[in-house]
């Protein structure tokens, strides 16, 4: 795993090393897939939350026909980004994203880690759902996108939910943190008793993170608290 978060810290993102560490563990203790479906990364950037996934993930792989990275980031010239918050391609503040080899990197960086077979999709989660077949049966979500506002985050889980196959993972980001919209839809989620509750053992992921973090590059804080000591902002259920 440690070998993962070395990689994954050198990656642009807001997810801090010891929300990776945290959600490579949930990953790895929770996974028990009966049923062959996909997995999708929704507001994947540069690749931070899919790395961490695919690798935790590869034990499974038997159970993934694909992994989808779902961000407009990847093609700026045919998303519509009406949908997102920047509205236009040219307020992304992200210059690395435009750098010639930034597609090929990411994807290079995702793939080349696991056996489970990755597709990158350039356009929103609105855009997403109208390519994904009806028929589709989904073992795995992580929800990062935009400006995670609630009713988007409601909308994902809209389209998402009745392809969940049972033992399905769904993570959050921005969770429980200054942004409530995740934290809400969860709470939904949670009481309408389809789903139960991933236990996160935070500390010993900052154990962990402790452990190592002398051979991480200092640039891996999550970039919503950036002077917070550890950051945990991350929920997950399991569809029942």
């Amino acid at each position: 795993m440690i070998n993962i978060i070395r990689k994954a810290v050198t990656m642009y993102g807001a997810i801090a090393a010891t929300e990776m560490i945290g959600l490579y563990r949930a990953i790895a203790q929770n996974g028990c897939f009966i049923t062959k479906g996909i997995g999708v990364d929704l507001g994947s950037h540069a690749g931070r939350s899919s790395i961490i996934a695919v690798n935790a993930l590869n034990q499974f792989s038997p159970f993934f026909d694909k992994f989808y990275m779902v961000d407009p980031l990847y093609d700026f010239q045919n998303a519509d980004w009406t949908d997102t918050y920047q509205k236009t391609p040219d307020k992304v503040p992200w210059g690395y994203s435009r750098d010639t080899h930034f597609l090929s990197n990411v994807f290079i960086d995702v793939s080349s880690r696991t056996h489970i077979p990755v597709e990158m999709y350039g356009g929103s989660s609105r855009q997403f759902f109208k390519k994904l077949p009806v028929d589709s049966k989904i073992n795995y979500v992580f929800i990062d996108s935009d400006d995670h506002d609630e009713k988007l985050v409601q909308f994902e889980i809209d389209n998402l939910q009745h392809l969940l196959n049972p033992g399905a993972l769904i993570f959050f980001h921005d969770f429980n943190g200054p942004i409530q919209g995740p934290k809400n839809v969860y709470d939904r989620m949670l009481s309408s008793g389809k789903y139960t509750p991933i236990e996160f053992d935070w500390q010993t992921s900052y154990n962990i993170y402790e452990a190592y973090k002398k051979e991480l590059p200092k640039d891996e804080n999550n970039w919503h608290m950036k002077h917070q000591q550890y950051n945990n902002y991350i929920g997950g259920l399991i569809k029942k």
